[in-house]
């Protein structure tokens, strides 16, 4: 977990610095070693157990291998430098037989307060060993004499850090895709003063939704555009308890006031966002912003999408099965620890998640009055295995009008094989692969050579220059453009920074970066970047991987260049998806990942499609749908049927993500 002693807060004011005099705490950065113990690394310090514990609560449960501890040091040193500047008192260890009441005597605080400032305390009761929180930990990096130096970082040469005194900086707070490069271009300052400035940024890196101190002595050149909160003669505010997931920046997007306004609302804040925390936000209905902001996906061109719930024909009931691999004899209820195993098992969890999903669309489909029965069962799957077989020996399947299952592509086509006597309509919900097909086969998932071909043919439907910039490695993507696109120019990474001489300035340029290396990324966007005041230029990648998050290849250069990438979900903000988001929430206690989603998105547009006044077949050729993620648009190829519902998305320079088609 990250820590954020240093990077979420409030500037203390210079005079309240000085007054902590002789004895200041500072830190410095312990990376775990392998086999290292917390007694191990306390004695190389010459610390306390205790007192590493203090600042890191979450080793409680034991060290990680290359986790970045943050160890105190106390200096009675006259160095000038940096200094972390915190509250001694903030943070108690519970010890063994301690009470609420003997604390909060203690510490002269009420137990009201230490309610307030430990979420779950209330609830679970105080447990020893634990660490509490006695007030809003209150820590900076600033510059004064004298203090002692925190010896992990180099000063710049350039710029000293005690140019910026507290009333020339400021607190922001890091939105989505920003990186430490494009911070320091925004506020014109460097990236080894925005370290200095944020100690911790340099080992911990950035976060979306935490405070950052940035310098404020000049106008920055763009910001973020976060809604102003609408002033009313009357401003009534109410509390919420922080979810999963969420962050400072989505809360203020979310509730329509700025991040600052928001830490000024919340001082505890000042110490990072936790699961659990209450924060008095805005409480009008008309000033929070879920529906009222809209989404921040924009569709250009959204195609026909057939709202099926206007047309369903509930005279006759349908019956669905659904084959899902919960793999449950290999578990052993008496003896496994099942939350152990949920934490090892990615399978499992993948398969748990969609069928949750799915859960929530067989309920909506009860709630939209639908005579529906559905069966499910076990599969009992892996890659090369499944039960499958011996299912339809001992089950009666002549009722059923769709199946959605198995997983794996191997048992996808057993079962296909069972049934292709039948009726009964076989839905593959994950598989990307494409192996032997059939008419009653419908496979839902495109694969990477579909989300390649749809931004190719995009861009010759654009009438477009096309230029690929391939790693040697990646010769499936060669392959592909060679048998499908072979007019289309090919440089291999060593090539990136001639680029440019392969442009067109009649006509718009489609550059696409398929590649792993950071520095072929790097001479890619320069050089087209060098060329934008004179060349029509699009950015766009059949990968798009780790590579662009990197702090190298600046947010502002992929604005600019308005990267494109196709994808099989979008990112649903609307008034729809947030209505899947709570509704899901509501019965898991956990928002939907990506596999939740999924499993919600084929259900419910499999039992939109049997329910029609014609058959699930004719509405597979008929109707391309959009649900709260996914797009389904089937095509039939050499005998096949295949969803090649594809979203083309692109970097606007507004720092949003929109949908090109």
């Amino acid at each position: 977990m990250k820590k954020k002693f240093l990077s979420s807060l409030a500037i203390l004011t210079l005079s309240g610095v000085m007054s902590v005099q002789a004895q200041t705490v500072t830190f410095k950065q312990h990376r775990v070693n392998k086999g290292e113990t917390l007694t191990d690394i306390a004695k190389q310090y010459s610390v306390g157990v205790k007192d590493i514990l203090k600042y890191n609560p979450e080793v409680e449960s034991g060290l990680q291998e290359k986790a970045v501890l943050l160890i105190p040091v106390v200096s009675n040193s006259e160095k000038g430098g940096i200094s972390t500047v915190t509250s001694t008192s903030k943070n108690h260890l519970v010890e063994s037989k301690e009470t609420l009441y003997g604390i909060s005597k203690k510490y002269q605080i009420s137990i009201d307060e230490l309610y307030r400032l430990n979420p779950g305390l209330k609830e679970n009761g105080l447990k020893s060993g634990e660490i509490i929180h006695l007030e809003p930990a209150i820590t900076a990096a600033v510059a004064v004499k004298p203090i002692a130096k925190l010896d992990t970082l180099v000063a710049s040469s350039a710029q000293v850090v005690k140019e910026y005194l507290p009333s020339n900086t400021k607190t922001i707070v890091v939105g989505p895709k920003e990186t430490v490069y494009g911070l320091a271009i925004e506020y014109q300052t460097s990236i080894q003063q925005l370290y200095e400035l944020n100690p911790l940024l340099k080992t911990q890196g950035l976060v979306e939704g935490q405070a950052l101190i940035v310098p404020s002595k000049k106008e920055p050149k763009e910001t973020l555009k976060v809604n102003d909160v609408k002033t009313t003669n009357t401003v009534t505010y109410k509390e919420i308890v922080v979810e999963p997931k969420e962050t400072i920046f989505n809360l203020s997007k979310e509730y329509q006031i700025s991040p600052e306004q928001l830490l000024a609302l919340n001082p505890e804040l000042s110490y990072g966002l936790r699961v659990g925390m209450t924060l008095k936000v805005p409480g009008s209905a008309s000033e929070k912003g879920i529906a009222a902001s809209g989404s921040k996906t924009t569709t250009y061109s959204s195609g026909s999408y057939k709202d099926l719930t206007r047309s369903l024909d509930k005279n006759k009931s349908k019956e669905l099965v659904l084959l899902l691999p919960f793999n449950a004899h290999k578990i052993n209820i008496a003896k496994d620890d099942i939350q152990e195993k949920l934490k090892k098992d990615a399978f499992l969890n993948m398969t748990l998640d969609f069928y949750s999903g799915a859960l929530i669309a067989i309920d909506s489909a009860k709630t939209l009055g639908l005579p529906l029965k559905v069966r499910i069962y076990d599969s009992k799957e892996t890659s090369s295995t499944s039960e499958v077989s011996n299912l339809f020996s001992s089950e009666n399947f002549s009722a059923t009008d769709v199946i959605i299952g198995p997983f794996f592509q191997k048992n996808v086509i057993q079962t296909a094989a069972l049934i292709k006597e039948s009726k009964v309509v076989l839905v593959s919900p994950l598989s990307t692969e494409k192996g032997k097909s059939g008419p009653n086969l419908i496979q839902t998932m495109p694969n990477s050579d579909d989300l390649k071909r749809y931004m190719v043919d995009y861009m010759l439907s654009q009438k477009g220059k096309i230029v690929v910039i391939v790693d040697e490695k990646k010769t499936s993507t060669k392959s592909f453009l060679q048998q499908n696109y072979p007019n289309i120019k090919v440089l291999n990474g060593s090539e990136a920074s001639k680029v440019a001489d392969y442009l067109s300035t009649s006509t718009k340029n489609f550059v696409i970066l398929d590649t792993g290396s950071i520095q072929t990324a790097l001479s890619t966007t320069n050089a087209l970047i060098s060329k934008l005041a004179t060349h029509d230029i699009q950015l766009a990648t059949f990968d798009k991987n780790e590579v662009f998050d990197y702090t190298e290849i600046s947010l502002n250069a992929l604005t600019k260049l308005k990267l494109m990438y196709a994808s099989v979900t979008r990112e649903n903000e609307s008034e729809n998806g947030t209505r899947f988001a709570k509704m899901y929430k509501k019965e898991n206690n956990i928002y939907p990942n990506r596999y939740a989603t999924r499993g919600f998105d084929v259900t419910f547009d499999v039992i939109s499609r049997m329910f029609q006044n014609e058959d699930f077949e004719e509405t597979i050729s008929k109707y391309t749908t959009q649900q709260v993620e996914n797009k389904f648009a089937y095509s039939t190829v050499n005998g096949g049927v295949y969803n090649q519902g594809v979203y083309l998305l692109y970097y606007d320079e507004d720092l949003t993500v929109k949908i090109i088609k």
